[in-house]
């Protein structure tokens, strides 16, 4: 039944990736990042010991069709980039708050353009299929950090979003303040830009989505 499901929502979501650019079909849930100009410089961390996460990085995801000229060759490139990511995750998450997250896949481009939009240069596609998220990065972006802590906050709000609605939706969606120009698109991109700039380490103490984002991801991380 899960395998069914899987190809099931995968004819909602079929990412065709060719040479520098992807097609994306919306109705699955799909979140997209775009460029900001604020957020190119690569986080600094220690190399911590590794938590116990369930997520896999690939080169090749698992959901759609990805075209063989947009998979890394250079492995070593790879395997650095997936080293640094795994290091972003372990310092700045915790497994409950990934729990849901099922893989990352790392292409070999530095932009896709988006099926229903193609004049739009994305950076990263979040996916929810099945109680799991499949995340989509180009690995050659200018904001690399910045764009998986973005797509990866999708994933921490799918997972725990009975919560966020239960006790922090009423107060976020009551305040107008917002980080960017996309996050005034939806609540989930306003809820990802949010994330994605806090943990970067943007902290504006007069936003009040900066404290609530911080009360949610502690009570979940405790």
């Amino acid at each position: 039944m899960k395998n069914f499901l899987l190809v099931l929502a995968s004819t909602f979501f079929v990412i065709t990736i060719v040479c520098l650019c992807t097609m994306c079909d919306d109705s699955g849930g799909c979140h997209k990042h775009k460029k900001h100009s604020h957020y190119d410089k690569p986080l600094e961390f220690s190399e911590n010991p590794s938590q116990d996460f369930e997520y896999r990085i690939i080169k090749k995801g698992s959901i759609g069709k990805t075209d063989k000229c947009l998979v890394f060759k250079d492995t070593a490139e790879f395997n650095e980039l997936a080293r640094h990511y795994d290091m972003v995750i372990n310092n700045v998450f915790a497994p409950a708050h990934l729990d849901g997250l099922k893989e990352i896949a790392i292409l070999d481009a530095e932009t896709f353009v988006d099926g229903e939009e193609e004049d739009e240069r994305l950076r990263g596609i979040c996916e929810w299929i099945s109680g799991k998220s499949y995340v989509c990065i180009a690995g050659h972006c200018d904001e690399n950090d910045y764009v998986l802590l973005h797509e990866l906050c999708h994933s921490v709000m799918r997972r725990h979003e009975r919560l966020f609605n239960r006790k922090y939706k009423k107060d976020w969606k009551s305040c107008d303040e917002y980080i960017s120009k996309y996050a005034k698109k939806s609540l989930d991109e306003d809820f990802a830009e949010t994330g994605a700039a806090y943990l970067y380490g943007k902290r504006d103490k007069d936003n009040i989505k900066f404290k609530l984002f911080e009360r949610y991801f502690n009570e979940i991380k405790n």
